[in-house]
């Protein structure tokens, strides 16, 4: 594999767990009432669950920063390939226990049931963790401006889901004048 085209996956991969990471930092109830329909744990614990959905949009944002910040991202691949997995299993357990609630994998803004979607990304990543470790190179590009084009594809794919929230303000002022 390329240097070209592992530092952009991995550049694409830390986007993405930044973004998910992030939404559900600040936005964890979604993912944490999942959580508790799919483990089966009783309402009198949902401290417990919202303190794990945190845990895990922290565990995200290192692993996002780990893949391109640190010169050897090893630990970054490792802790992508136990989420893409723990990703797996979560949406397997989801659809054996035939739980339909939205995921809240990226904050409060999907509406999809946890499902065969889940199941998928969380196998790919896994996989694409692998082709990473696999593709390792010795020489790295400047890990600064890795951070930088990880957080531009993090914010390019929040103004993508919140474009028509950040355009109906705006809409009243971009009316064509009468003729």
């Amino acid at each position: 594999m390329s240097e070209a085209a592992v530092l952009g996956v991995r550049i694409l991969v830390a986007a993405l767990f930044l973004h998910a990471g992030g939404a559900k930092l600040f936005a964890p109830q979604q993912f944490s009432r999942t959580l508790r329909a799919t483990l089966r744990i009783d309402d009198n614990h949902s401290l417990w669950t919202d303190h794990s959905a945190r845990a895990i949009a922290f565990g995200e944002i290192v692993t996002a920063l780990l893949l391109v910040g640190m010169p050897d991202d090893a630990y970054g691949l490792v802790l992508s390939a136990l989420l893409g997995a723990g990703i797996a299993a979560f949406a397997l357990t989801a659809r054996l226990r035939r739980v339909t609630m939205a995921c809240g994998c990226f904050g409060g803004s999907q509406g999809r049931p946890l499902g065969i979607r889940q199941l998928l990304f969380g196998t790919v990543l896994l996989a694409v963790s692998a082709l990473l470790a696999y593709g390792q190179t010795d020489t790295r590009a400047d890990n600064a401006a890795l951070i930088v084009a990880a957080c531009i594809g993090a914010l390019v794919a929040n103004l993508i889901r919140w474009r028509a929230n950040l355009v109906r303000p705006l809409r009243r002022h971009l009316q064509p004048f009468p003729q």
